[in-house]
């Protein structure tokens, strides 16, 4: 890990629903790993935005290890009858900005 002022400054920003749906029917994972992904940028540099989208109320055990890692865990709630297909995706977009 470099600890020099030129050290890399990175923001982590996932669309978790995705992430966590995909391992689940890809992989047959029952839970996500967040650990390797944390290990990995912590090597290349100097994370300063962890953040992570989704409907918490159904990843109680995937929170507990996110905040574990210091990710700041945005809700995207869950509204009956209404669309929110891209609402993490333009949430993400805006905090990037």
């Amino acid at each position: 890990m470099r600890n020099d002022a030129s050290e890399e400054r990175m923001g982590l920003f996932l669309d978790y629903e995705n992430l966590a749906i995909g391992a689940r029917q890809s992989l047959g994972l029952k839970r996500f790993d967040f650990g390797p992904i944390a290990r990995a940028m912590a090597e290349r540099g100097r994370v300063v935005y962890r953040r992570a989208y989704a409907d918490w109320s159904t990843f109680d055990d995937d929170r507990r290890d996110l905040v574990r890692h210091q990710v700041e865990l945005i809700d995207i709630p869950q509204r009956m009858g209404t669309s929110r297909k891209n609402s993490a995706d333009i949430k993400m977009v805006v905090d990037a900005l």
